[in-house]
């Protein structure tokens, strides 16, 4: 399989782009797959925070392995919101929750704010679970839409099909 062709809806360049429209299906794989290489080239396995701290090497290593795992994800999740027929830019939403979250949290981190620290918790709770709703569970839109074509129309393996023709009445 050729990482590079057009017709492989894996190939490699498909990741470095929120150009086009992700499925459900094609999402849930590109998350396994992009979690999976995370995992294994993640620094924290093999490094202690105290190799991460003396050493300039590891952490250059942990700079780069975190910017381009999170820019991958940014850019398989504008094209799972492009599939919904949203700007990518929506993804703002969930991260402002999350920093409004951990804001909350530290400035709750005391007993005598616990409810801060339960207002933190349950808004960064909320940003989760709707991120995860938005974008492996919620049907993007049928047909074509101003982001692309239709991606359940292309199977996930092997060759393209032709787009099927209506009958005229």
């Amino acid at each position: 399989m050729n990482l590079f062709s057009r017709d492989n809806p894996f190939r490699v360049t498909s990741w470095l782009s929120p150009k086009g429209r992700l499925n459900r299906q094609r999402m849930m794989a590109f998350a396994v797959i992009t979690a999976a290489i995370g995992i294994v080239l993640n620094p924290g396995l093999y490094l202690t925070v105290d190799d991460i701290k003396g050493s300039a090497l590891a952490k250059t290593w942990t700079l780069i392995h975190t910017g381009v795992y999170y820019y991958i994800l940014i850019m398989l999740g504008a094209k799972r919101l492009h599939d919904m027929n949203r700007s990518g830019w929506f993804q703002l939403w969930f991260a402002a929750a999350g920093v409004l979250g951990g804001i909350l949290l530290v400035f709750g981190y005391d007993a005598d704010h616990w409810q801060t620290m339960g207002l933190a918790l349950l808004i960064m709770a909320g940003a989760v679970i709707w991120n995860l709703w938005t974008m492996f569970i919620k049907k993007g839109t049928n047909g074509p839409n101003r982001f692309g074509e239709d991606p359940r129309a292309i199977p996930l393996f092997g060759p393209r099909r032709p787009a099927l023709e209506q009958a005229a009445p």
